[in-house]
């Protein structure tokens, strides 16, 4: 399996300026260009609800033999398994992809967030993957 990376499309949320005034907490904050920026608590939410929607569509497929929630967003789902860069333990993941020719391309990227999900910080290290 060949590994190519690429920079997240998505808009970076880390160290923007928020522009604080009567009523933020009615809501999103903005940034210096006008785009609405996540709070700490809400980007905490949903990195929680990320973490476990995703095991919860593995654990559905793994116990289903890919026959339920084998498609997302109208994507083939697979499971990676990668050696964790810190514990050394296999780590899995429910990634979606896509074919191109005789290659997969596979999707990984934490919801959209600025960070970069877990598996590829895994395959940085240790580029062996099932």
């Amino acid at each position: 399996m060949s590994v190519v990376s690429a920079e997240n499309a998505g808009a970076s949320f880390a160290g923007a300026k928020t522009r604080r005034g009567l009523g933020d907490h009615l809501g999103p904050q903005l940034n210096d260009e006008g785009v609405a920026e996540m709070t700490d608590t809400r980007e905490r939410l949903r990195r929680f609800l990320i973490r476990a929607m995703s095991r919860t569509n593995g654990g559905v497929y793994r116990t289903s033999s890919g026959r339920l929630l084998g498609r997302v967003a109208g994507m083939r789902v697979l499971i990676l398994t990668t050696t964790g860069r810190e514990s050394g333990r296999p780590r899995t993941a429910t990634l979606t992809y896509l074919r191109d020719g005789g290659d997969l391309v596979v999707i990984g990227s934490f919801g959209g967030s600025a960070l970069p999900p877990a598996s590829w910080l895994n395959l940085q290290r240790d580029p062996r993957a099932t």
